[in-house]
């Protein structure tokens, strides 16, 4: 895009579907659903115990050889390939290379002004929806557009 005098964009978001990410959700739910009956158990003071003949050893109001709480793992990083790859240049420069997994907006980099400005997107995400490039992050969050906030 060519401008009639010099700008700096300072945010951008792009909107776009990912595709079939089930199986990491279900990672996060069941997770998620681990520390909701782990929290039930400590609110209400059923955290039991385990080992021993009567289900383990008391010492006062503590569990000796451990409780019944589950496991939590660790929170899941999404290691599949759906991601999209954003490239903003600035007067035929690179200025700012971001992967994206979410649609949310992030602040580009400063520090530079032009009058002529394209981007690229790369990657294998089933559709990209719209792109936005602000000069600050408040005209994103207030858009008022299709996909506004």
């Amino acid at each position: 895009f060519l401008y009639p005098k010099k700008i700096r964009f300072a945010a951008a978001r792009i909107i776009f579907i990912t595709g079939d990410l089930d199986e990491y959700q279900a990672l996060i739910d069941e997770r998620n659903a681990i520390i909701a009956r782990n929290r039930e158990k400590l609110a209400t003071g059923q955290i039991g115990t385990i080992g021993g003949e009567e289900g383990g050893y008391i010492h006062g109001n503590y569990p000796i050889a451990g409780d019944n709480l589950e496991e939590v793992p660790p929170e899941p990083s999404y290691t599949g390939e759906l991601e999209l790859i954003f490239k903003l240049y600035t007067n035929d420069v690179l200025r700012h290379t971001k992967t994206l997994y979410t649609t949310e907006i992030f602040k580009l980099p400063g520090g530079y002004r032009g009058r002529r400005h394209f981007f690229t997107l790369e990657g294998n995400v089933e559709r990209v929806k719209r792109v936005d490039l602000a000069t600050s992050v408040w005209e994103l969050k207030h858009d008022q557009g299709e996909f506004g906030g």
